[in-house]
């Protein structure tokens, strides 16, 4: 019945277009007519009124048809990347498509074919009809390859997702197949899984394709994962699903591919650690030495104020986004603790008006303007602008601070539980105290969530990141099941593993910070000392050369002009900026937890050389 409605509604439209279409026909037959009416009036050739109305005609029959088309490639596409894609394309996707294809084509064939009536008339077509005509076909051949392109793009997207929550679907197999359950019944589990979304749509996945082939979910996962744009995903549930099959005990082939997977992840972060203070280093080079050289020799043979602050301003952000997107694509993205709402949008308040307030400040002393800002009003607006977000960022990640030791109390406690056979639950409560009021709340509110499915899903979905959020369903399961001594003992294992992957990455963004913290001091204490040696060194030469009797070339110091040091400050203040948004990435994952870098380097900068202009000049 369903089917037979399809078809009617499908006719329906068909007719639809179809009349339109005769009635675009019909209007531009008039049109045609009046044109010939016109051209006869202007002696325009009768044959030129013909290819008119013929490409009239043809593109009106092309375009009753182009529905019908549209629908039937868009279909095609969605049914034969549907494995690879993990979901087709929906009806309401495909009604939007269609209806911007026609709109698009009919738009650039009304422009195109009044642009070739006007130069049939007139003899040119105007510019501005050839551009538009030109942009609207251009977007119209985008559009008609959108499909293609969205289901790419869901296929990356579903490879990414599913590659970094792999390690922990595994780690939440180690856990459940420690107790011998089957792998269906793990699978379902995962299926209802709040942290590892993935590879919950991917259970889901197949456990519909099961009911569509009406065999069994064990025979659609393994469809699913033979046809999954992830390499990696297709061989490690190979060998999970044989295993599975030829003897149903897991916990083995699981355990080496965890061993196998995080060996993957620590190498990953070994890779990091080398590569990053080799890529960073040479991004403090870059981005700090180049208004450095720029310092020492725009005084001893003169250049462009501008020059010495766009220059250096280029430099910094071409290389700023070449070494982001590579400290981007080694970061360990399970990591990744998410901004709160409004961090995102305090952040956009906290990185612009910092860069619009410096940038003023370049075009005033380049313009040369007499009223440039001062370096305390500088400092006052970075400390209003920034100081808030920084705050917040920092508050939120003592919050995550606090999961990280929920981490180390259930780890404990475990180890207590196991060792001496008392219950998990009173060992938790027992010990938690210890480590502080606000611990002791999260874990009560824990083993709340244990007996209250809402505040389970509440906590769940409050978890900072992927890595904490796994932690939790992993613990919320072992306390599901009994809180086995095995299932105990595995999820502390493994998490004491990643926790030592999590804790290298902190210990590096430390360091990291340190680093850039003493060497902007350092710079901010040279930049002053040469501001005031070349100054003092210019001022003595020119008052010496002005007194009777001496005869002193300054040509060699004539096109000195001090303001250059100021515009170098604006162009270091943007590189620290870009800087500190790197150790934002490397604490967080992300570049909402620079606000406290950025406003430590800044405010040190300014402050270093308010200190270097109030210090006596020895030579």
């Amino acid at each position: 019945m369903s089917s037979l409605n399809y078809s009617i509604e499908d006719y329906t439209r068909l007719v639809s277009i179809k009349y339109y279409a005769w009635l675009l026909l019909g209007l531009l037959a008039l049109i045609s007519f009046t044109l010939g009416v016109t051209g006869r009036l202007l002696n325009i050739p009768i044959q030129y009124l013909y290819i008119v109305l013929i490409v009239f005609t043809g593109l009106t029959y092309y375009y009753s048809y182009l529905y019908t088309a549209l629908k039937t490639m868009s279909e095609k596409i969605s049914t034969s990347k549907f494995l690879v894609a993990g979901r087709v394309l929906s009806e309401r996707f495909i009604k939007a498509y269609i209806s911007s294809a026609q709109v698009l084509g009919f738009s650039t064939t009304l422009l195109i074919v009044i642009g070739t009536t006007l130069g049939f008339i007139h003899g040119y077509i105007p510019l501005t009809l050839f551009i538009v005509a030109v942009a609207l076909a251009v977007l119209f051949g985008v559009v008609l390859v959108f499909p293609t392109l969205y289901v790419s793009f869901t296929a990356s997207t579903r490879k990414t997702s599913c590659e970094v929550e792999l390690p922990f679907l595994l780690l939440f197999f180690r856990v459940l197949s420690s107790t011998h359950l089957t792998l269906y019944d793990i699978l379902s589990a995962i299926e209802n899984s709040r942290a590892l979304r993935a590879w919950s749509g991917e259970v889901r996945n197949a456990r519909k394709i099961a009911s569509i082939l009406n065999t069994s979910l064990l025979t659609a996962m393994s469809i699913v994962s033979e046809n999954h744009p992830s390499r990696t995903v297709r061989d490690v549930f190979k060998r999970v699903l044989t295993v599975s099959v030829s003897t149903g005990y897991l916990r083995d082939v699981v355990e080496r591919a965890f061993g196998h997977i995080y060996t993957q992840l620590e190498a990953r972060l070994s890779g990091l650690t080398e590569k990053f203070t080799i890529v960073y280093g040479l991004l403090i080079f870059i981005l700090l030495f180049i208004p450095i050289v720029f310092a020492v020799i725009t005084p001893l043979y003169g250049g462009s104020i501008a020059m010495s602050f766009l220059i250096p301003l280029a430099v910094s952000v071409l290389f700023f986004f070449i070494i982001y997107a590579i400290v981007s694509s080694i970061y360990p993205s399970a990591f990744t603790i998410n901004p709160p709402r409004v961090l995102v949008y305090a952040s956009i308040v906290g990185f612009i008006i910092p860069v619009v307030l410096v940038l003023l400040q370049a075009l005033l002393i380049i313009t040369g303007a007499s009223n440039i800002l001062s370096s305390q009003v500088i400092a006052l607006g970075l400390i209003l602008t920034i100081a808030p977000c920084a705050v917040y960022a920092e508050l939120w990640l003592r919050k995550v601070n606090l999961y990280d030791k929920l981490i180390r109390l259930v780890s404990d406690a475990i180890s207590v539980s196991v060792s001496l056979g008392e219950n998990f639950v009173a060992v938790i409560e027992r010990i938690a105290p210890r480590y502080g009021k606000s611990v002791e709340a999260l874990a009560r509110r824990v083993l709340l969530g244990y007996h209250v499915e809402p505040v389970r899903e509440r906590i769940l979905r409050e978890a900072p990141s992927l890595y904490h959020a796994t932690f939790l369903e992993a613990l919320f399961q072992a306390l599901l099941m009994g809180a086995k001594p095995e299932m105990l003992k595995s999820l502390t294992t493994s998490y004491e593993q990643l926790v030592n992957v999590y804790s290298k990455l902190h210990s590096l963004a430390r360091t990291q910070e340190l680093m850039l913290i003493g060497l902007t001091g350092m710079i901010s204490a040279f930049m002053g000392y040469v501001k005031g040696l070349f100054t003092s060194y210019f001022n003595l030469i020119k008052s010496i050369g002005t007194q009777g009797g001496w005869s002193i070339n300054i040509q060699f110091f004539i096109n000195f002009n001090p303001v250059v040091y100021d515009v170098l400050t604006c162009a270091i203040l943007i590189s620290l900026l870009f800087a500190s948004i790197i150790i934002g990435k490397l604490r967080g994952g992300s570049v909402f937890y620079a606000f406290r870098t950025t406003l430590l380097l800044l405010l040190l900068y300014i402050g270093g050389l308010e200190v270097a202009n109030l210090l006596p000049l020895k030579y």
